[in-house]
C-alpha cells in the first residue's frame, strides 16, 4: 500500500518512511471516527483511509529550509572573476563587454540596470568558478592563449560561449605539464654553477 501524505503545499508529497506509533494513531482516529459517523467501512479500509490523512514529516522540510543560498553583489562578482581569471581592470572590463569607469562602478556597488549586463555578467562569474576549481598553477596563463581553434578562453567568454568540460580539462592538463617543466628547470638550475652560466655567455 502506498502511503501518501499531504503538506500545507498545492502539491502531494510520497511519504518514504512512517513510524509505528503514526499509523496505530492515525488507525484509531480513523477508525473511531468511521464508526462515530456511522461509516460503513470495515476495519481494513478504515486504516487504510485512516493513512492517507498522516501528517507529513517536516523533517525534509526543515533540512530544504536551513539550506542558506548564498547570493553576491555585483562587487563580489567583479573581484570573484578578476582573481579567478588573473585579469586587470581593463581587461575585466573588456570581458564584460563594459566601459572601466562601469566596471568601477559596479566594484563601488552600484548594480547593473541593463538586463544583458546581469545575464552576461551572471554567466562569466559561473565560468570563473569554474575556472578557480581548478586549482592553477598560473590561471593568467590561459585566459588568452588561443587554444580552441584559433580562440582563446578570453574571446570565448566574451562572446558568451560556454566552455565545455573537455576543454576545460585540456586547460588543467597543460598546467600541469607546464607546471612540471618549470620545476625541472629550476631543480636543473639549482645545480649550475658559476661557470656553467659564463660559458652559456661566452
Amino acid at each position: 500500500m502506498t502511503v501518501i501524505a499531504y503538506s500545507s503545499s498545492q502539491y502531494v508529497t510520497p511519504k518514504s518512511r512512517t513510524s509505528l506509533t503514526e499509523i496505530c494513531l492515525a488507525g484509531i482516529v480513523g477508525f473511531f471516527g468511521a464508526m462515530g459517523t456511522g461509516s460503513s467501512l470495515n476495519p481494513r479500509a478504515t486504516l487504510e483511509h485512516a493513512a492517507y490523512v498522516i501528517p507529513l514529516d517536516s523533517k525534509k522540510e526543515e533540512l530544504d529550509t536551513s539550506k542558506k543560498v548564498t547570493y553576491l553583489t555585483i562587487s563580489e562578482q567583479l573581484e570573484l572573476i578578476k582573481n579567478s581569471f588573473g585579469l586587470n581592470m581593463s581587461a575585466m572590463a573588456e570581458l564584460l563587454n563594459i566601459s572601466r569607469p562601469t566596471a568601477y562602478t559596479w566594484l563601488k556597488g552600484e548594480p547593473p540596470k541593463n538586463q544583458e549586463n546581469i545575464y552576461h555578467t551572471n554567466f562569466v562569474v559561473s565560468q570563473a568558478k569554474i575556472y578557480s576549481e581548478l586549482n592553477l598553477e598560473r590561471p593568467d596563463n590561459f585566459i588568452k592563449r588561443p587554444l580552441f581553434n584559433g580562440e582563446s578562453l578570453f574571446s570565448l567568454l566574451k562572446m558568451g560561449e560556454t566552455i565545455s568540460e573537455l576543454e576545460y580539462a585540456r586547460i588543467k592538463e597543460l598546467d600541469l605539464k607546464e607546471s612540471q617543466t618549470r620545476a625541472s628547470g629550476l631543480k636543473k638550475n639549482a645545480f649550475r654553477t658559476s661557470d656553467d652560466v659564463l660559458d652559456d655567455l661566452a
